[in-house]
């Protein structure tokens, strides 16, 4: 695999000629389109071994066409004709020939082979903004397909190979891809990725006592980064999600399936969570998200009935839908899961109707476990402070875990993110106390606080010196017999210099 160093350069390349508005549906797109290409081929070539022929050599065979197709179809969930192969068409772009026709048939095949097929949700509209007419290529069709050739090109380097000299898939060679094209996104990439540091953390606290997690779910999925970790790092047997973003939403099925996680294990909706829900009737073992930062919803008082936001007797502020991910969440939360959520510190202290809502999530219902901070650099280019929460309807613990990630003088060794976020883990699994790092509010304590969650107000960041009153004393005589010193040589050089003196 390509080094980090190479796949920069090559994104560079790409991405000089492709505005950066659009250059990721493009790169995304096609990056997919290879991993498919290259995976059936090897499938396909693997089942005809025995009889020493390629997919493509079979396919000229009338009688093996349509085999091979159902094969293709029922393992992988999609077929493509060998001539579409990204490998034929990479030739062709190489001899500067015009490939945008094929290139729209081949992915076309893509989606229409899964039609009426169980990977039609998985397949269906995944190249929608893989645009091969769009003016952002050129005006031309000569110069759009100039453009896409050196894109097909840049591609077929092996900066962007996603398999293994042993035909395997990870995934983390994309997940490198999407980070890249994150950090030199102008926002940062936050509405589409979530950093590898948060989704280990969570995954590691959501993994606290569960042997086993049946079903995971996100309400705001967008790459599906963060559910593929959890999916990866536990015994998961399904995974559930929704996003708003139609381009994020096909980001997250190509991430899917790039990770080798198969169409019937995910079921990912487009969609409004809040507004639109798709698995309202679903109850979930553990659930996980960054919920999107500056999220806005409608807040109509017909939620007031919604049995999501009800319990409360408020909605969360219009511009600000923070707590009512919250409350969305918890709803499809079983009642012995788990739901760990990254959020802006605001919904820690903010008055209003988020008051109401934090007094009934802790006084009445007794599900808020932690409030962990995060330190600022965990996200790639915002200037909003998050933590995270972690939530569990059957509590066996009254009081609320504060951890303070920010406090310089917590005596690590270092203050590397990778030591911090180890120290967070070490502290809530052993859900222990450490000066100026961790404290446990019990509810009076909680009540006190009018239920202000800032983190500042139960865990003291400064550590209380006591006065030594012997020490001082010597110290003060110590100045005196200095002074007394520097008196003595005052006088004497006014004596010699036959001035008055000077020390009084």
């Amino acid at each position: 695999m390509a080094s980090q160093n190479a796949l920069k350069k090559v994104l560079n390349n790409i991405q000089k000629e492709i505005p950066d508005a659009v250059s990721a549906d493009y790169i995304f797109g096609i990056t997919f389109y290879r991993f498919l290409c290259e995976k059936i081929n090897y499938h396909l070539d693997n089942e005809l071994s025995i009889s020493n022929l390629t997919f493509a050599q079979a396919y000229k065979n009338d009688l093996f066409k349509e085999t091979l197709k159902n094969s293709a179809i029922k393992n992988l969930g999609y077929f493509i004709e060998p001539k579409y192969l990204f490998e034929n068409i990479y030739e062709r772009a190489d001899n500067n020939e015009f490939i945008l026709d094929d290139l729209k048939v081949a992915l076309s095949q893509i989606e229409d082979s899964a039609i009426g097929q169980r990977s039609e949700d998985a397949f269906k509209g995944i190249f929608e903004f893989v645009d091969l007419d769009s003016s952002f290529l050129g005006e031309s069709p000569d110069e759009r397909n100039a453009i896409v050739s050196n894109l097909i090109l840049n591609i077929g380097t092996e900066a962007f190979s996603i398999a293994d000299d042993k035909n395997r898939y990870s995934g983390s060679q994309f997940r490198n891809i999407l980070s890249e094209i994150a950090k030199s996104s102008k926002k940062g990439g936050e509405e589409f990725y979530t950093p590898i540091n948060i989704c280990d953390i969570i995954s590691r606290i959501a993994s606290i006592d569960k042997n086993k997690t049946y079903s995971v779910y996100d309400a705001a999925a967008g790459s599906g980064t963060l559910l593929i970790n959890v999916f990866k790092s536990l015994q998961v047997s399904k995974v559930y999600g929704q996003e708003i973003n139609p381009r994020n939403y096909n980001l997250s099925r190509m991430n899917f399936i790039i990770h080798g996680i198969d169409f019937d294990d995910f079921d990912l909706k487009l969609g409004d969570s809040l507004e639109n829900p798709q698995h309202l009737d679903e109850k979930f073992d553990l659930i996980v998200s960054q919920i999107p930062l500056s999220s806005k919803w409608s807040a109509d008082t017909k939620f007031l009935k919604d049995e999501r936001f009800s319990g409360a007797g408020k909605l969360a502020p219009k511009s600000k839908a923070d707590f009512a991910f919250i409350e969305h969440m918890l709803f499809h939360l079983k009642d012995d899961g788990v739901m760990v959520a990254v959020v802006p510190k605001g919904v820690l202290f903010r008055g209003s109707s988020e008051e109401d809502i934090r007094k009934y999530l802790i006084g009445n219902m007794n599900c808020l476990d932690a409030v962990i901070d995060l330190p600022l650099s965990i996200l790639m280019k915002t200037s909003v402070d998050v933590c995270m929460l972690v939530f569990k309807k059957s509590r066996v613990n009254e009081d609320i875990l504060f951890i303070d990630s920010e406090n310089r003088n917590r005596g690590f060794e270092s203050t590397s993110l990778k030591e911090i976020l180890k120290k967070i883990f070490e502290v809530y699994e052993n859900r222990k106390e450490v000066d100026q790092f961790s404290h446990k509010a019990g509810p009076d304590e909680v009540d006190i606080n009018n239920f202000n969650l800032n983190i500042s107000r139960y865990v003291d960041a400064y550590e209380e010196k006591v006065l030594d009153y012997e020490d001082i004393f010597k110290e003060l005589s110590s100045v005196d017999a200095k002074l007394k010193r520097l008196e003595e040589e005052i006088d004497d050089y006014s004596k010699m210099l036959g001035i008055p003196s000077q020390v009084e």
